[in-house]
């Protein structure tokens, strides 16, 4: 499982607190620092950090690259710390007991653990307009935002209770084993099963776990990879499409265009001079 770039105390921008819940946007250069969760926190990436490292409770620091999109939840109580190399952007979003007992109706709040790298956009989409209500008049917006946080809140006690433990307890490096070699062979055509040996899980659970831990297969996590190290070259380099097209792994550039527009909306010529 992928470790989140977390709510560090060294960084404290786009913070807002309201009834209920609470959230803060960081937006900053390189960075490092200690982070502690006191509520059930709701987090997500918004730029990919491809050099970042982060060590979660007790466990050993190790590098962890998130895309963007990528959300964790995390339970209360939680602290570690993290550092990482270039822009970052991300949202954290706290949820209080007591509105989390509120949903629940009175049922115990589920015992979880900690989830990672999962993509869910409606979440996301809640998420970035809580905040955005964040610091709006209370009488103006105050109602319509403590429906979004009971809708949020509601959705991620959903998500908790339907994530598959079993997946989410498999060691976190067995599948970073395989983004290592996704990360390391962008430019090598791989295949599932040279994925699941990095591994060590058959072909079949090695699929499933990453799935159950990083929302999406890993032929499209792979995509994703190479579409964002794409962009990447197209902004900072010279070098020609034809050139990007293949560091980036495509044999073939109609291919490669077709699943850059897919994923950005225009194509690698538009991205460049855009």
């Amino acid at each position: 499982m992928a470790l989140p770039p977390a709510t560090c105390t060294t960084l404290a921008p786009g913070a807002h607190d309201w009834r209920g819940a609470g959230s803060r946007l960081s937006d900053a250069g390189s960075g490092a620092g200690a982070f502690q969760f006191g509520r059930l926190t709701l987090g997500f990436v918004l730029t990919p950090l491809t050099a970042h490292v982060a060590r979660y409770g007790d466990t050993r620091s190790r590098n962890v690259p998130v895309l963007a999109g990528n959300g964790w939840i995390l339970p209360a109580g939680v602290d570690g710390e993290c550092r990482w190399e270039g822009p970052s952007r991300f949202l954290n979003l706290e949820l209080d007991a007591a509105t989390l007992q509120q949903v629940a109706g009175g049922v115990a709040l589920p015992d979880f653990d900690a989830v990672y790298a999962f993509q869910d956009p409606l979440a996301q989409q809640l998420a970035m307009q809580l905040h955005a209500l964040g610091g709006a008049d209370e009488n103006a917006f105050g109602v319509y935002r403590d429906q979004l946080t009971l809708a949020l809140a509601a959705h991620v006690l959903q998500q908790v209770a339907q994530a598959p433990r079993e997946a989410r307890a498999l060691p976190d490096a067995r599948l970073m084993k395989a983004v290592e070699l996704m990360q390391a062979k962008l430019a090598a055509p791989l295949t599932l099963d040279d994925l699941a040996a990095a591994a060590t899980l058959s072909p079949f659970h090695f699929a499933k776990a990453f799935k159950a831990t990083y929302g999406s297969a890993p032929h499209q996590y792979l995509t994703q990879l190479r579409i964002e190290r794409a962009q990447q070259l197209l902004r900072t380099t010279t070098r020609s499409i034809a050139d990007i097209v293949e560091a980036v792994g495509y044999s073939n550039a109609s291919h490669f265009t077709a699943a850059f527009r897919k994923a950005t909306g225009v194509t690698p010529a538009a991205y460049r001079r855009g």
